[in-house]
C-alpha cells in the first residue's frame, strides 16, 4: 500500500512539473525593457496616452516621485497628476535610464527593474538637469502584457546620513 501511494505521489509530482509553463527569461527581460524604453519616450514627449498603456489601471498601484508630495495610490490619482505635470514641463526633454538591472520572477509574471535616470529639460521656461535619480519599477504581466504597478524615484543625498 505504501509503495502504491509513493508511486502515485511521484507520478503526480512529475505531471505537475511537466505541466508548468516554461518561462523564457531572456524574452521576458526584452519585453520588460521595451516598457522601460517606452517610459523614456513618455517623459520626453509628455505622452499621457502612451503612459496609460504602460501602467496597470488597478486602484492599488503605488507610485512615488522624488518630491515629498508625489505619493499616489491608484491609477487614476497617478495619471491625473502626470497630466498636470506634463503641462509644466516642455516637450523635448532628454531622459536616459542607465545601469538598468532587470529581474524576472521564476513564474514569469512579475518583474522588477532598478536603474539610474538622468533627465534634462525645461520647466516653465527654466532649464533643469538631474543625474542619478534612483528608480525602482515593478511590473506585472497582465493579460500577456507587462504593466507597471509600482514606481519609485528618489534623489540621493550627499554624504552619509548615518556613519557606518
Amino acid at each position: 500500500m505504501k509503495a502504491k501511494l509513493f508511486v502515485t505521489l511521484i507520478t503526480l509530482l512529475v505531471m505537475n512539473i511537466s505541466c508548468q509553463k516554461k518561462v523564457d527569461i531572456e524574452a521576458e527581460k526584452t519585453a520588460v525593457n521595451a516598457v522601460i524604453n517606452d517610459m523614456e519616450k513618455v517623459f520626453e514627449t509628455n505622452d499621457a496616452e502612451l503612459l496609460s498603456k504602460l501602467v496597470s489601471h488597478n486602484p492599488d498601484n503605488i507610485f512615488f516621485g522624488t518630491d515629498a508630495a508625489e505619493s499616489f495610490v491608484g491609477y487614476d490619482n497617478f495619471i491625473e497628476a502626470q497630466k498636470r505635470f506634463f503641462l509644466s514641463v516642455e516637450k523635448g526633454g532628454e531622459i536616459t535610464f542607465r545601469d538598468v538591472v532587470t529581474k524576472i520572477g521564476k513564474n514569469g509574471d512579475v518583474a522588477w527593474v532598478s536603474c539610474l535616470m538622468d533627465w534634462k529639460g525645461k520647466s516653465q521656461g527654466e532649464p533643469f538637469a538631474y543625474e542619478g535619480i534612483r528608480m525602482t519599477i515593478v511590473l506585472e504581466k497582465q493579460e500577456e502584457k507587462w504593466l507597471i504597478v509600482h514606481l519609485h524615484g528618489s534623489v540621493p543625498v550627499s554624504g552619509q546620513s548615518v556613519k557606518y
